[in-house]
């Protein structure tokens, strides 16, 4: 059987591996519970067989709320392999964001991961009447609830158990007559703008996406990826799932999302993809235990750093003198600091989602991380993917094979592939509002490069003009702003001038006070501080030299508080929410 659909390519790999190789792997009380191929393709069954002796039909939606471990995999697979659709939403969201993801979808079944979740629906159940059964993973906590409407997962795989005893072919006939064109998953928007929209992805765009993915990072079956990185982001799943299914890969699972960078280096994968913001805040981790090392580590910090950057400007041109100082930076500072992070081992990373900033960029690769950026939307996904020996900073990479993209005189990003989404879920007039001739019509802003390179400004909305009837995107300056290690993030905005809100870094800024002398009591006093406000100043006068004049900070305000996705500044994959902060904060510039 070839592959077409996610429950043939699980079961080609079970065949062919069965309890020869590990599939899944998941840190549980400290120890590493490992998981074959054959194991993990009879949860899968299991599960879908559980779910259809429930009721389930074809088409039909099964939410999955968890942080990443196998039963989400198990779940997910599951209800795929069952004929439903599989939609998933990050399991920190408010009870509001989760009513609205779970309604609109039409969910009739949820598989959860704890008390925490099951408490949040059952609150909110009688605004989803759709709903009928509620399916959680963890018991603890669980034992004196009695509601008819939770099932244990235990329970639904000895309903699937029960139920393949009496049909003993069924699971074999449902995999092998799935079809590629038949939707598989409801991905949703992040929502910056407006609310989430239903992304409507079948078997076929998603294993086509993921073997895009898998051509673009130069993959080998012993890779070790690791899956942290919620579902709901539009990337996750062909690189978590998808290249996994595909190419035999082990996943590899924190035992919790506080301690994923601890169990990160335990494993040491090949393979990691983090957000910008997540690469960025790691940037500003190294920056700090710089700071606070010895006289003879930050010696050698500055001393070979710039063997790291030679290096990656130069690649195999560089000078043997560039090449051995590559040698003993590598020996002294690179390699070590990489393990300390746990990515020794990487030889592909990613990033993409959002743009990081050009100076982050520079820095991880000049570390050897082999850093890579791609553009993609939750509606096709990847369309572009920076290659070895080519990765310029300020640009996205070149189209993917089978991806075509043009740029309208407005000088939108419109793209087009054979990976491209079935349209808005109950949202024709969404759907024929980006869905125009076959092109996807991003409202992201670029251009091409004379090599044929995407160039991604932000989104076509927030730019702004200039006098001279040049105009520039917001991020051209946040992005250098972000570099500064007292500086976590940074909105800009223009009215009658340029201005940008700040929050700072806590953790750098606090030890920084510290080490000054300046007392403070909480992230508001700090942000406060006169002597805050100046490193600041600082940190923007030097950005400014980089800028046209019209499009320099003049102004500034530092906010009291970090940005939140509880408070709607940030989606939940990370996103600013920008039209919504500067209405927010609208008092600080109208009477700034």
């Amino acid at each position: 059987m070839t592959g077409g659909t996610w429950p043939k390519l699980l079961l080609d790999q079970a065949k062919k591996y069965g309890d020869k190789r590990v599939a899944l792997r998941h840190k549980e009380y400290g120890v590493w519970r490992e998981y074959t191929w054959k194991e993990y393709f009879e949860k899968v069954k299991l599960v879908s067989l559980g779910l259809i002796d429930l009721g389930l039909q074809p088409a039909e939606k099964i939410m999955v709320l968890g942080y990443n471990d196998p039963h989400l995999y198990w779940a997910i697979l599951g209800g795929i392999a069952g004929r439903g659709v599989a939609t998933t939403f990050p399991p920190d969201a408010t009870p509001s964001e989760t009513k609205y993801v779970m309604a609109h979808s039409d969910s009739r079944w949820a598989i959860v991961q704890d008390q925490g979740q099951v408490d949040k629906i059952l609150a909110l159940r009688e605004e989803m009447p759709k709903l009928e059964k509620i399916i959680y993973w963890n018991p603890k906590g669980m034992q004196d609830y009695q509601d008819p409407m939770l099932m244990d997962f235990h329970q639904l795989l000895r309903r699937g158990k029960e139920f393949e005893s009496t049909h003993p072919r069924f699971f074999d006939q449902l995999v092998e007559t799935s079809k590629e064109e038949d939707k598989a998953f409801l991905l949703y928007t992040s929502g910056t703008q407006a609310l989430p929209k239903g992304v409507q992805l079948t078997h076929q765009a998603g294993i086509r996406s993921a073997r895009k993915c898998l051509a673009a990072i130069s993959r080998q079956e012993d890779f070790e990826v690791f899956s942290h990185m919620p579902l709901t982001w539009f990337s996750a799943f062909p690189l978590q799932v998808g290249i996994h299914l595909l190419n035999a890969m082990t996943v590899n699972f924190p035992e919790a999302p506080e301690t994923a960078l601890a169990d990160l280096r335990e494993i040491g994968p090949q393979f990691v993809m983090f957000t910008p913001r997540q690469w960025e805040s790691l940037v500003r981790q190294i920056q700090l235990r710089v700071e606070e090392a010895g006289f003879l580590k930050r010696l050698c910090y500055r001393v070979f750093l710039p063997a790291g950057y030679a290096r990656w400007e130069k690649g195999e041109q560089g000078s043997l003198l560039t090449k051995w100082k590559d040698w003993v930076a590598s020996f002294l500072l690179l390699n070590p600091l990489k393990d300390k992070l746990g990515l020794r081992r990487v030889r592909s990373a990613l990033t993409g989602g959002a743009s990081i900033s050009p100076e982050s960029f520079r820095f991880l690769n000049a570390l050897g991380l082999n850093l890579k950026q791609t553009y993609g939307l939750a509606e096709m996904n990847p369309v572009t993917w920076q290659s070895d020996g080519d990765l310029e900073p300020e640009s996205v990479g070149k189209p993917v094979p089978g991806v075509e993209i043009h740029i309208s005189l407005e000088g939108e990003i419109w793209v087009r592939g054979d990976h491209m989404f079935q349209g808005y879920y109950k949202d024709p007039e969404a759907t024929q509002a980006t869905l125009k001739d076959g092109w996807i019509h991003t409202g992201d802003a670029g251009a091409m490069d004379p090599s044929g390179r995407l160039i991604y400004h932000g989104r076509l909305s927030d730019r702004i003009p200039l006098r001279d009837g040049q105009s520039f995107f917001p991020r051209m300056i946040e992005g250098p702003l972000r570099f500064n290690r007292f500086i976590k993030d940074a909105v800009v905005i223009r009215k009658d001038q340029v201005m940008a809100f700040i929050q700072v870094d806590f953790e750098t800024v606090s030890k920084w006070a510290e080490k000054n002398n300046i007392p403070y009591t909480t992230f508001s006093d700090l942000s406060q501080k006169p002597q805050v406000y100046e490193i600041i100043g600082e940190a923007i006068r030097e950005a400014n030299q980089t800028l046209p004049e019209e499009a320099r900070v003049q102004k500034y305000f530092l906010l009291h508080k970090p940005f939140s996705a509880d408070e709607s500044e940030l989606t939940r994959s990370g996103k600013l929410k920008r039209d919504f902060i500067v209405e927010k904060f609208r008092s600080l510039w109208e009477e700034g």
